[in-house]
């Protein structure tokens, strides 16, 4: 849409196919990633498509990733929403069956690498669907540090995860090697501290 007049510029549609999708909750929808843009394309996430990015002016596709449909036990549904940084695109599929981060290349889509968030399963005694992923660069490190860049993830099992953005390594100073294990919900980043809203069934905190 024309962010002046709100006339419609364009619109691409893609088919579902025959098989129907998974079931998801009422207050949910099947398009409820948020979709990451720059100047130059549109990057939008489906269960069923993958990862698409589409250039901004036309809608055109410059490039499709398959990445596994998602799986939830309590069919909660999806909520991932792909994140922009310098060159890549990461997203984070945070489901019950094949949960990964994905580091994309922003201009071909091609896989550059990826972070399996191994689930623990016992962990996972709530109705959480994905809760994200967020970027934050440490000024107290001086640049081509290790986590100078980092991201943190939200993981269905409660955990919280601290990877470099330019190698997809844990940052082993954040919690015990990497992780910290609080019951979270998603990531926010106000100057350099982390808040994450947690949540324990009645009582709502920050």
């Amino acid at each position: 849409f024309d962010q002046v007049s709100g006339e419609k510029l364009w619109e691409k549609q893609y088919d579902a196919g025959h098989e129907p999708l998974a079931s998801i909750h009422e207050v949910n929808s099947y398009a409820s990633a948020t979709p990451a843009a720059d100047a130059e394309r549109v990057y939008v996430y489906f269960t069923r498509i993958g990862l698409v990015a589409l250039d901004a002016k036309t809608g055109a596709e410059v490039w499709q990733q398959k990445l596994p449909e998602p799986f939830f036990i309590f069919d909660w549904g999806p909520g991932m929403s792909p994140v922009l940084f310098e060159d890549k695109i990461f997203f984070v599929q945070d489901d019950d069956l094949s949960p990964a981060m994905y580091a994309l290349d922003r201009a071909t889509g091609e896989e550059r690498g990826r972070h399996d968030s191994w689930l623990d399963e016992a962990g996972v005694r709530n109705h959480f669907k994905c809760r994200g992923i967020t970027w934050w660069e440490d000024p107290a490190k001086k640049p081509g540090e290790q986590c100078k860049q980092r991201l943190f993830i939200a993981v269905i099992d409660r955990r919280i995860v601290a990877i470099d953005a330019i190698d997809g390594q844990p940052c082993k100073e954040f919690g015990d090697d990497g992780e910290v294990k609080p019951v979270v919900l998603q990531p926010f980043l106000p100057d350099a501290v982390p808040l994450f809203a947690v949540d324990y069934t009645w009582l709502t905190l920050q």
